[in-house]
């Protein structure tokens, strides 16, 4: 609090001696903030339209088909977690007839083709969801 107090009285003997003080600091603020976005908009300029040019010179945008087959496998796992999920939720919420599970489920996207097949599989048994397809682990 004592400091708070002394910083007050600083500013206003600062004021008094610089009464255009704030408004020059306002100003400049304004301007840096300006300047500030105009290299960031530049900067984002150049890099997205540029990037994808330099990505194929140096071959870095094709995947390997190892990462590809290691994102699908991620894929799959995280369907059958959500799969599993939903049938839990479906069991604590057993009373509630409201619930449209076929929809919730239509709503989860599929990302790989694996990640599909756990999808449609669980929607085909009639989301009797305890079930989980472990095949395309």
């Amino acid at each position: 609090l004592i400091v708070h107090e002394q910083m007050e009285e600083q500013r206003a003997i600062l004021e008094e001696d610089h009464p255009n003080l704030s408004e020059k600091a306002d100003r400049l603020g304004d301007e840096i903030l300006f300047y500030v976005a105009i290299v960031a908009f530049l900067t984002l300029m150049v890099n997205g339209t540029t990037m994808e040019f330099v990505l194929n010179k140096l071959g870095l945008s094709e995947t390997e088909e190892a990462s590809a087959r290691s994102l699908e496998q991620a894929t799959a796992i995280l369907s059958k977690g959500t799969v599993k999920a939903l049938a839990k939720l479906k069991k604590h919420s057993a009373g509630d007839s409201d619930t449209d599970w076929a929809g919730a489920l239509a709503y989860i996207p599929a990302r790989s083709e694996e990640s599909y097949k756990i999808l449609r599989g669980a929607m085909e048994e009639e989301l009797d969801l305890a079930e989980v397809r472990t095949s395309a682990m």
